[in-house]
């Protein structure tokens, strides 16, 4: 039994939900129903983002001013509206010159247009999605080589943290990734135009040898495996020292293990073939697959 307070807790949580599904106008959700209640972990802002939020409270403090210090109507003196504003005397003065918050100023400067920031946003992506993702340095030195043409400057060279803060301006369409490896091969036969093809050839196959169920479909493949290759394992050794060593075979003696399955579910143990004239008895000593 839950406690009445417990209850009370799931009670209002259910009501909220069956509102907001009857809002939305999907399923229905009252009290006494168990609930799967998710609630998103905070996410931590960048130095950038964090940075980006203080220039827009800036310009947003320097344009009510402004707005306000303009006004033909007003009856406030200009003490009065740097003091409500929350700007210092020199900043709101030199607002009313005509002067400019750090953003404006660095906005102005910038060595790419908004235009050709995205043009550079959709070059990425499209390499990225071929497969030939970009790092630091080769954005880098892409961008430089696109000013130097553009400003007939050989020698431009652009700071150590442009890319970083380029990224971060564009945060919600770029991110970094730790790359996984796909072959030049496997990534040609993901083209939209060669599934097609072979989905095609599929559907004729199927209509020519009249296949309709699962229990005449097979799928076989085959994999090679390195007897003396080691991955990192996690064990336990003496405490404080630096490294943990393990004793791995340097052999680079191989098998191939055969596979067949069928689109009904059913599998049949795997098929080892040795590099050997003959079988050794402690080969299958350890068989959980009863291979053979």
């Amino acid at each position: 039994m839950l406690g009445s307070r417990t209850e009370s807790v799931l009670d209002f949580f259910g009501s909220y939900v069956q509102s907001h599904d009857q809002a939305m106008g999907v399923g229905n959700c009252g009290p006494g129903t168990p609930l799967l209640l998710v609630f998103p972990m905070p996410q931590a802002k960048t130095k950038y983002q964090r940075n980006q939020e203080i220039a827009n409270l800036r310009l947003d403090a320097k344009t009510r001013f402004l707005a306000a210090a303009k006004d033909p109507n007003r009856k406030e003196d200009i003490s009065t509206l740097i003091q409500a504003s929350g700007l210092s005397k020199s900043a709101a003065y030199r607002y009313l010159a005509g002067g400019l918050t750090k953003a404006e100023s660095n906005k102005s400067k910038a060595w790419l247009s908004p235009e050709e920031e995205e043009a550079q946003v959709d070059e990425l992506l499209a390499l990225a999605a071929r497969g030939f993702g970009e790092v630091r340095k080769q954005i880098a030195q892409r961008i430089e080589d696109y000013i130097r043409i553009r400003d007939n400057n050989p020698h431009f060279q652009i700071g150590k943290n442009y890319v970083y803060n380029f990224c971060q301006r564009h945060h919600n369409r770029l991110q970094m990734y730790w790359t996984t490896s796909l072959t030049t091969i496997r990534c040609k036969a993901m083209s939209p135009e060669i599934l097609e093809h072979w989905w095609k050839l599929l559907a004729d196959w199927f209509t020519k040898f009249g296949i309709k169920t699962a229990k005449q479909i097979f799928g076989a493949d085959e994999v090679g495996f390195i007897f003396g290759h080691q991955h990192k394992l996690r064990v336990v050794g003496p405490k404080g020292i630096r490294n943990q060593y393990q004793q791995t075979d340097p052999s680079r003696e191989s098998c191939t293990l055969l596979t067949l399955t069928c689109a009904d579910g059913r599998a049949w143990p795997p098929l080892v073939i040795f590099k050997a004239s003959e079988v050794l008895p402690y080969w299958g000593l350890q068989n959980p697959l009863n291979a053979s």
